[in-house]
């Protein structure tokens, strides 16, 4: 079933159109027409895209700091990704590698107590 917009109430309701069921044929677009662009009303403008030449300098500072970081994280230097940051990174890989260590630790001593309970 197809359906179509009902005016008076603003709902999708039946239609009644055959034409649906029994098209003309397929026709070519046409290239040179541009698509009819309809607004709720007249107070509602088109938003304008800002040409790339004409950006702020901390959008072009923020390019260049990401374009920095992909050449320093695409360098082919034998080092793992999540060392390839320097020193922060390494001290960060050592915290979380300690803090698993010590969780392992905790986890296997609470299946010890749980295991052998302290008798009364």
């Amino acid at each position: 079933m197809f359906h179509q917009f009902n005016n008076i109430t603003g709902r999708l309701i039946g239609s009644s159109h055959v034409q649906p069921y029994y098209p003309i044929g397929v026709q070519p677009l046409n290239k040179y027409d541009s698509p009819k662009i309809v607004f709720q009303d007249s107070t509602v403008k088109p938003v304008k895209v800002a040409s790339p030449r004409h950006s702020s300098s901390s959008a072009s500072g923020l390019y260049s700091a990401i374009r920095k970081k992909q050449e320093l994280f695409q360098k082919k230097d034998g080092l793992p990704v999540h060392i390839k940051g320097g020193p922060m990174d390494r001290a960060l890989f050592g915290l979380t590698f300690a803090l698993c260590g010590i969780g392992m630790i905790f986890s296997v001593h609470t299946l010890y107590v749980l295991s052998y309970p302290k008798k009364p």
